[in-house]
């Protein structure tokens, strides 16, 4: 998974300038490493502060912010690498941290797949799959399909779910 950040220094955009360079944190194994990175980014001032001015679309979610500490990154990193071996992907988590206000870590991620149900183009189709799954439906007949209010069903079934980007989760 590549996500970048663009790094800059407090001293040098208080001077109206923006020179920084793009990371890519997949690049750097550890928090260590990128801090390193970001330093020889930056060796032209003593003692820089860092500076995170743009990033990828997911890097938030990650819980990338302006200023961050080097426990800060371990954070973030031990997060890059339980969605590593998680099954399930970046937006796929991400869709379900912002639908619960939280920043990707273990924890949510772990929650996540616990929770996930599918990817649906509406409730209503979610429902219908959910039926069927649930062996309620013979897929071969016609009767009771053109019958049934898959919205209605759908509102019902909502009360114990939630969908967030088109993906479908589990209240926990």
């Amino acid at each position: 998974m590549n996500t970048q950040i663009y790094v800059g220094t407090y001293a040098k955009y208080n001077n109206g300038d923006l020179t920084g360079e793009w990371l890519d944190l997949s690049d750097y194994s550890t928090a260590e490493e990128l801090m390193e990175a970001m330093q020889e980014t930056h060796e032209d001032e003593e003692d820089p502060e860092f500076m995170i001015q743009d990033m990828e679309e997911h890097a938030e979610a990650l819980g990338v912010e302006e200023s961050m500490s080097l426990e800060d990154w371990e954070q973030v990193y031990e997060a890059l690498e339980a969605l590593e071996a998680s099954h399930l992907d970046i937006e796929i988590v991400a869709a379900y941290c912002e639908n619960m206000g939280e920043a990707i870590n273990a924890d949510t991620i772990s929650k996540a797949e616990e929770a996930y149900q599918g990817q649906y183009d509406s409730d209503e189709e979610f429902a219908q799959e959910f039926a069927e799954e649930l062996g309620c439906m013979d897929k071969k007949a016609s009767w009771p399909y053109t019958c049934i209010d898959w919205e209605w069903a759908a509102r019902e079934l909502m009360h114990d779910y939630f969908e967030s980007n088109g993906h479908y989760f589990r209240n926990l």
